[in-house]
């Protein structure tokens, strides 16, 4: 069984992910991430809070709507409550992960390796020519590794 060695360009894995951070900034890298699965309670980079905000902000509404109003009004304030969270809720969510990818993950190397084996992001490359690279199957460092060997050329 013969096994592919790989040489290293760079020495850590902190130096690494600083060329990602490099990549990804200057655009030709890009970050692809599963908002169903990175929502999860498990995930690094959730805040469990920010859908709690949105369903103490349903209750509240609801219930000060029934209180004041009665129980058909309030009905109908969950109904368009939930249709608030569907359209702006999730999508805010979906934001504040891929900020938190962008300025935490890609600085600190503990929550981008946990984040890298939960798991739900891929790199891409922009311009297709390097292979995408999906977490945790894929080597996030032979594919920088691959990055900077194809500018070398």
């Amino acid at each position: 069984m013969s096994e592919i060695a790989t040489e290293y360009s760079l020495e850590t894995d902190t130096e690494y992910l600083a060329k990602l951070r490099e990549l990804v900034t200057s655009g030709r890298v890009r970050v692809e991430f599963d908002v169903t699965k990175l929502r999860g309670m498990d995930s690094p980079v959730v805040v469990v809070a920010e859908t709690e905000r949105w369903a103490m902000g349903m209750v509240a509404v609801c219930g000060a709507i029934w209180w004041f109003l009665g129980i058909w009004p309030a009905v109908v304030a969950m109904a368009l409550c939930m249709v608030a969270y569907v359209a702006w809720g999730r999508r805010g969510i979906a934001r504040n992960i891929e900020r938190r990818i962008h300025q935490k993950a890609l600085v600190d190397i503990g929550l981008w390796r946990r984040l890298w084996q939960y798991g739900g992001i891929t790199l891409e490359d922009v311009d297709g020519r390097t292979a995408a690279c999906p977490a945790p199957s894929g080597s996030w460092i032979q594919f920088t590794e691959a990055f900077m060997r194809r500018a070398a050329q």
